[in-house]
């Protein structure tokens, strides 16, 4: 069962959770690029949370995806990718 998180707008920073849904991610997934430093994020105490400015500047420096970036990721989830 999928939960709908609502995003607030009047806050400065995203939850994992607003994060997760954002980018269509699972909640481990994204705690796992938080934790790699992928995902632009600050831990205050045991809290993880991702500055919406920081955050939406991360997403739109992202490499645009290719024609070959969408024929592979076709192709791994048709099951023709699979390694020989």
């Amino acid at each position: 069962m999928s939960t709908v998180v609502r995003i607030e707008s009047n806050r400065a920073v995203y939850t994992v959770m607003e994060v997760a849904q954002l980018l269509s991610l699972s909640r481990g997934t994204t705690y796992t690029m938080i934790r790699k430093g992928e995902i632009p994020a600050k831990k205050i105490g045991d809290r993880w949370v991702i500055p919406k400015a920081r955050f939406n500047a991360w997403l739109n420096d992202l490499p645009e995806a290719t024609d070959e970036d969408v024929e592979r990721a076709l192709r791994k989830v048709s099951g023709d990718d699979i390694q020989r």
